[in-house]
């Protein structure tokens, strides 16, 4: 018998201890060297994989460590615990809430009369590319009352030496103002006419308030319902 023949059979040889293997390979295996030791190979192999897969039996006491971790697991998922660290972040929260809910809104408009000045100062300096509507005084009075909803009055300070060159509207922020352009000498002067209601805060009259910025002034004051903030 060759060495191939012989090495179908090794399966058999593990198992039974060759009881089963044909007369040929027995007497194969008693006179060849190599396939004797092919299979003592094979047989050390098994022996070896035999040992390290063996289960180890599991002692008394790690099979009650695992008893009594199973049991506190599930005690622990029977029921909710709360811890207060958690409840901190939802508490400020809460707080938060609160506070933007009861704090009062500011109230929307003019809020100082430097805000007033700055923006008529801002607004004196950026004639260049703006437009105005001409007419007199009484037909831009018209006109830009009806697009501003409150009666447009041009103040009695406006008279001698006062040129009208024209009208438009402007924004003060969010608050919507009247502004007429004049000519005095060689200087433009505007005069920003502005609702009493878009304050925020309270302006006396009849007193008049004068603001420097640059070489310009600014003059505010309070008549009746309006607000006039006068450039020059």
């Amino acid at each position: 018998m060759k060495h191939d023949d012989c090495s179908r059979f090794a399966d058999t040889l593990l198992n039974d201890n060759g009881s089963g293997l044909p007369p040929e390979c027995r007497q194969h295996l008693e006179t060849c060297e190599h396939c004797r030791q092919i299979h003592a190979l094979d047989r050390k192999l098994e022996e070896t994989l035999a040992t390290a897969l063996r289960p180890e039996p599991v002692s008394d006491h790690l099979l009650t460590m695992l008893e009594k971790n199973l049991e506190s697991d599930r005690g622990r998922r029977g029921r909710l615990t709360v811890r207060p660290w958690f409840l901190v972040p939802a508490v400020a929260l809460l707080g938060i809430l609160l506070l933007l809910f009861f704090m009062p809104a500011q109230r929307q408009g003019l809020h100082s009369l430097d805000e007033i000045g700055r923006l008529a100062f801002a607004d004196h300096h950026n004639i260049q590319d703006t437009e105005f509507i001409p007419g007199t005084a009484g037909e831009l009075s018209t006109r830009l009352s009806s697009r501003l909803g409150f009666p447009v009055r041009v103040p009695e300070v406006i008279d001698r030496g006062y040129r009208l060159l024209g009208g438009r509207l402007c924004l003060f922020g969010r608050c919507r103002v009247a502004w007429l352009l004049y000519a005095r000498d060689t200087n433009r002067v505007s005069l920003f006419i502005i609702d009493a209601a878009d304050l925020a805060f309270p302006l006396a009259a009849p007193k008049k308030y004068i603001l420097q910025y640059s070489a310009n002034t600014v003059k505010i004051w309070k008549e009746n319902d309006q607000v006039f903030a006068l450039v020059d």
